[in-house]
């Protein structure tokens, strides 16, 4: 992973059951995240739960003050090898209101995962660098001899003189 302002990225993942009663769990995974990866279960009988987590998704990153459709974000539509599952048209159309990346996956087998990591980095790094205001060099120092008493001290005691100019070794 490239660095940002010099500073090398870490990353550390995190998985949330999308069940409500992990609410709080969620809120303080959310916390300080730089990006989601909303993962959707395919199956019909996941259609409202999957549309509950979405928007709870939402309502806890708007109490941390973060829009949804400004926040590095990717889908997963997961369990796509099982039988009868919904079209991604139908998930796109319920899910996908920001257009964000989306994956087809089968989490069992790893199927299509690592793009998706891809991607949530990729769109992280551009979100952290597009943040960071890039810092000015920092000005050195230069002791000189000339100005206070305190700068004349400081600058022969640098220099291994004594304030009287004499050499301490």
């Amino acid at each position: 992973i490239e660095q940002v302002r010099g500073l090398t990225l870490r990353l550390q993942l995190y998985t949330v059951p999308g069940q409500v009663f992990y609410d709080a769990t969620r809120k303080l995974v959310l916390n300080g995240a730089d990006g989601v990866v909303f993962v959707a279960d395919s199956q019909p009988a996941a259609r409202d739960s999957n549309a509950e987590s979405m928007s709870n998704l939402e309502t806890n990153l708007s109490e941390l003050g973060i829009e949804l459709s400004h926040f590095p974000f990717v889908i997963q539509y997961n369990k796509r090898d099982l039988a009868n599952v919904l079209p991604v048209e139908e998930l796109r159309r319920e899910l996908n209101m920001h257009a964000a990346p989306e994956f087809e996956t089968v989490a069992s087998r790893g199927d299509g995962i690592l793009p998706a990591l891809r991607e949530i980095t990729r769109l992280v790094v551009k979100d952290l660098k597009a943040r960071q205001p890039q810092r000015p060099p920092t000005p050195r120092m230069v002791l000189s001899g000339g100005g206070s008493e305190l700068a004349t001290r400081i600058s022969a005691a640098a220099g291994g003189e004594s304030p009287d100019g004499t050499r301490q070794d």
